[in-house]
């Protein structure tokens, strides 16, 4: 074991916010309880980043909250010289470790970089998390730091993770980790005995996986069907005799408290419902296929700042610059009111909308596209990154939005434990999380919409289904196909007509 590398790695993982550490050592190399000859010693660490102690295995056991588990493992006694070595209660030595990482990296530290403000503060919570029944915290046992008691009032504290503990231990039973060369990128729910789960299509789709149940037991798996809609992989788990989730069709209202399960004992979050279930498919949202002017706004309408090629504003013949007044008569006043109003509407719909252009009035009637045409203004970049409120202390999802039908929550997620079972007060699973939008807003797929995607799984096809939303936004979007290349004929039509009247009047002469 190269004990410069254990704590500068811990110490990087804390600075991306979660992170894993495993290692074994030799039989050999043991001074304690040695096992049995050949036997190798396995020790594996998880940090957090939401100030909570690691968590520690050894062989697939995961030690107690009192840090017995580590303090009478063979490893234990090589962690407290390290902290010895590393100066007590002072940080000098364990940053001394960091540089010599850095420096074994060629200068490229994970976490921070070299000279960087962070090295101390990072050795220092490292020390503080590793505090235990010798502090006031509830680390690993020993070590000078302790952290501070959680508030009793918080959702965090232990009273009250101890409820969701008994709540969450059914669906806990599954629930596994999805892991791409040893590390985590998704949960993963099964629902099936036979080896069949659902998780995050989006981090499995790509690349060989494997899934880690919560006995520490690592097994292949691999996707045998898709829900793009919904970002949703089926995969089979070389296992049987799995607990399978049973969702409940029930639904989820606003202020619901909730909890995301993982196979931890503890939940990964707690929170509660904030919207009520709608749809995030911006297919089924109507849009006039505009951007709006970021020049001081007129005194009235919204002025055009671009056109979007092959939307509905340029097919009705409006061009930039022009001053929206009106749709379908109802005056506009601001952007915001214009996108409410059009978003509310739905693609193909005909509206008349009134406009100003070079100070003359008209009207235009158009038939409205979908709101997914806005991603051509940006070339499709992801519009979270110029919020820097959506960004903020969180670990986002790259695909977090488009689902037919989601409801909102504000647990905060990582972005790795989407996949994962979320249960109410009564323990009843009922929904599936499926992406961390921003910092405050996570969504989850409804248990009665899983259960209609899943509505073949007794005949044994085991094939996801598509639900009604997901038809009809792809009814709709095949209806504007039709009308596109139905508008393209047309015009194709009278430039025909239009050429063979030449044509005909140069014969004459």
């Amino acid at each position: 074991m190269n004990t410069r590398f254990f704590f500068p790695a811990a110490a990087a993982a804390l600075a991306a916010g979660t992170g894993l550490l495993a290692f074994s050592r030799p039989a050999a190399a043991q001074q304690e309880r040695p096992p049995a000859a050949g036997q190798a010693q396995k020790f594996r660490f998880e940090f957090k980043n939401d100030g909570s102690a690691p968590r520690f295995w050894h062989n697939g056991q995961e030690g107690d909250g009192s840090g017995q588990g580590i303090q009478d493992s063979p490893m234990g006694e090589w962690l407290r010289r390290m902290l010895e070595g590393a100066g007590g209660a002072g940080t000098e030595g364990m940053e001394e470790l960091f540089k010599q990482f850095e420096q074994g990296r060629g200068g490229k530290s994970p976490g921070a970089g070299e000279g960087s403000p962070q090295a101390k503060e990072l050795m220092e919570e490292m020390l503080r998390r590793m505090g235990g029944k010798a502090g006031k915290g509830d680390g690993l046992g020993f070590g000078p730091g302790a952290r501070e008691e959680v508030p009793r009032t918080s959702k965090h504290h232990l009273s009250a993770l101890a409820e969701w503990r008994t709540l969450a231990a059914k669906a806990r039973q599954s629930t596994v980790r999805v892991l791409r060369k040893k590390q985590q990128v998704a949960l993963a729910t099964v629902v099936s005995a036979d080896g069949y789960a659902l998780t995050k299509n989006s981090e499995v789709e790509e690349g060989e996986i494997e899934v880690e149940f919560g006995d520490g037991r690592i097994v292949p798996a691999k996707v045998v069907d898709q829900m793009k809609a919904y970002d949703l992989a089926l995969i089979k788990v070389e296992a049987t005799g799995l607990v399978a989730a049973v969702f409940a069709d029930s639904e989820m209202k606003v202020g619901t408290l909730i909890a995301a399960v993982s196979p931890r004992e503890d939940p990964t979050a707690v929170g509660v419902i904030s919207v009520a279930a709608r749809s995030l498919d911006e297919r089924s949202k109507g849009f006039l296929g505009i951007s709006m002017s970021r020049e001081s706004p007129p005194p009235k309408g919204v002025l055009i700042g671009e056109i979007i090629p092959g939307g509905a504003a340029e097919r009705a013949g409006m061009v930039k610059g022009d001053l929206i007044l009106s749709v379908n008569s109802e005056e506009i006043a601001s952007p915001r009111q214009l996108q409410k109003l059009v978003s509310g509407l739905k693609p193909e719909q005909k509206v008349k909308v009134q406009i100003e252009r070079d100070g003359k009035p008209q009207e235009l009637e158009l038939s409205l596209g979908n709101r997914a045409e806005a991603a051509k203004v940006n070339g499709g970049m992801d519009q979270r990154q110029f919020d820097q409120t959506a960004l903020m202390g969180s670990n986002l999802s790259k695909n977090a939005t488009g689902y037919p039908n989601a409801v909102q929550s504000d647990l905060a997620l990582q972005a790795e434990d989407a996949g994962g079972p979320v249960i109410d007060v009564q323990g009843a699973v009922v929904g599936l999380n499926i992406a961390r939008a921003e910092r405050v807003s996570t969504y989850l797929i409804p248990g009665r919409i899983v259960n209609a995607m899943l509505s073949d799984v007794q005949s044994g096809k085991f094939s996801l289904s598509k639900d009604a939303d997901t038809l009809n936004s792809e009814l709709r979007e095949i209806n504007a196909v039709i009308q596109k290349a139905q508008e393209a004929m047309k015009k194709a039509e009278e430039e025909r007509e239009q050429a063979l009247k030449a044509l005909e009047k140069i014969q004459k002469k």
